[in-house]
Order: C-alpha cells, then sequence, then structure tokens
C-alpha cells in the first residue's frame, strides 16, 4: 500500500465541550462514547426516533473536548439537531470546520504541527489513520488525491454518508454498521435503538450495502439494479468497474443488471458474514 496523506476536503468539524459532553452523547449515539480515548476515535451514527439514518461522523478526543468529523454538508443540520437535544445540559458545540482539517493515511506519520491528533480509523483496518491538523498544517508525506480515498474505501465496501446513507431512507443495520464498528449493542439506550435491536435479534434485516464490480464507468448514483424487469437494489457510489450498492439478500446470486443492461456481480466483503 502506497504511503500518502489525503486531504479529506469533504468533512466538517465541530468542537464539542462541556462537563455533561459524554454522558449527553451516550443517549444519543449508536456507539459507547467511553471508548473514546487518546488515539482511539470513534465511528458513530445520529438516528431517527424510527431508527432509520441522520448522520454518521466520527467523535476523537482533544484533551478533555470532543471533536466531531462528519461531512461538510452535514455540519450545520448535526449543529442545529445536537442543540436542540441538549435543554440544560452543560454542553457547548461550536463550528471549527474553518479551522481545522483532517487527513487520511495509511501510515502513522508526524507533521509541521505539534498538537496534531491521530486516531486509527475505527472502521476498517485498512482504512488506515485520520490525522487531526490546523487547517493551513502539513502531514510529513506525499500528498494524493481524494480519488485514492474513494477507492480504497470503495473497494473495501464501507458506505459514507450522506451519498451511500441517505438521511431518513436506510436502517444502519442494512450498511454493516454493527460490522464496521459504528454500532454498540451493549450501551443502553439511545435514539431509534429499538429498531436496530430488532433486526439484529430477530433477523429482519432484508438488504445489505455489498460492493459489486463491472465493466466500464460507475453509473449515476441511484441507478436501479435490475433482475430482468425487477429492481432488487440501487447503486451509491461508485469509481471505474467498482461501486457500492444496496441489494436484496435473496438475490446475491442471481443474474443482477444495470439498467443498461450491463451485467454486475457482487463481491462480499472477507470481513462481513451474511449468514444468520
Amino acid at each position: 500500500m502506497n504511503k500518502n496523506a489525503i486531504k479529506l476536503n469533504n468533512r466538517g468539524f465541530l468542537y464539542l465541550s462541556g462537563e455533561d459532553i459524554r454522558k449527553f452523547l451516550q443517549n444519543l449515539i449508536t456507539n459507547n462514547t467511553n471508548k473514546v480515548k487518546s488515539g482511539n476515535g470513534l465511528y458513530t451514527a445520529l438516528l431517527t426516533p424510527q431508527g432509520k439514518y441522520l448522520f454518521d461522523f466520527f467523535l476523537v478526543e482533544d484533551e478533555e473536548h470532543l471533536i466531531l468529523d462528519c461531512h461538510i454538508n452535514q455540519t450545520q443540520a448535526i449543529l442545529q439537531k445536537l442543540n436542540m437535544y441538549k435543554l440544560r445540559a452543560d454542553v457547548q458545540i461550536l463550528d471549527i470546520s474553518n479551522k481545522t482539517s483532517v487527513w487520511s493515511t495509511t501510515c502513522l506519520v508526524g507533521s509541521d504541527h505539534k498538537d496534531h491528533i491521530t486516531i486509527k480509523d475505527p472502521r476498517h483496518q485498512d482504512m488506515g489513520y485520520r490525522l487531526y491538523l490546523s487547517k493551513n498544517c502539513m502531514p510529513v508525506l506525499p500528498k494524493a488525491e481524494m480519488i485514492n480515498y474513494e477507492t480504497r474505501r470503495i473497494n473495501l465496501g464501507i458506505p459514507e454518508g450522506p451519498i451511500d446513507l441517505e438521511e431518513g431512507k436506510r436502517f444502519i443495520m442494512e450498511a454493516n454498521f454493527e460490522e464496521l464498528n459504528g454500532l454498540d449493542f451493549t450501551k443502553g439506550c439511545y435514539v431509534g435503538q429499538e429498531i436496530n435491536a430488532r433486526m439484529k435479534y430477530r433477523g429482519t434485516l432484508k438488504k445489505r450495502i455489498i460492493p459489486v464490480k463491472f465493466e466500464g464507468e460507475a453509473p449515476q448514483p441511484h441507478t436501479s439494479v435490475m433482475l430482468g424487469d425487477k429492481v432488487v437494489g440501487e447503486v451509491l457510489s461508485g469509481i471505474k468497474g467498482k461501486a457500492l450498492a444496496i441489494l436484496r439478500l435473496e438475490r446475491l446470486k442471481e443474474n443482477l443488471i444495470f439498467e443498461d443492461g450491463r451485467k454486475i456481480t457482487p463481491i462480499i466483503p472477507n470481513w462481513l458474514c451474511l449468514e444468520n
């Protein structure tokens, strides 16, 4: 794997502080805030009361405070949602997107900034590290383009919001959140918890986000996946020759095609077990 640093230009950041911040988040998000420690970040999500996806993000410890790393198009919506929930809790939330950057690296690196924060990407070991810096600071590695990051995550089969996880539409169990270390079934209650527990323990999950391979360029997101004249899924993010798609599990071994007739082949990642 090439050693390089990729600036993730599509990320926004919130700075979370206050005596109640961990307890406050613990009652809202899908993962356990007790796991957030120095060098150990957290991948998690905030759901609707009906258990559907709203936002996914990372939490990173900065001394006694937390940094929330999210898609830049969701920053203000997350800020508004957290402010709506906080009521009288001792919680302060600031948008620091204009002061912070994050780089994806395949190895531990230094920087010209003494206060940088590095965490292992909690979703999968092959996603490497996330390096948080002040906006204008640079890691000491050769730079690579954002397409390198997208290629890595799509090849691994890792979805990201909001393109793969549409607000109010997708259950996070369909997005393999448990396998990607974004969901904790032992932490207690949070918004949307009951639906996820039911899907896990009753085996009601019918669809999953899975990589697919094909010839040529990736079709546009939301292109239908067909079995004959029946829609059995849709394309999400993609690169040349490969994409993520949400597919019905009982159709994975069928002859699936795009709307334009191109054959597609599902590829089950080695980290994803589909057996009940």
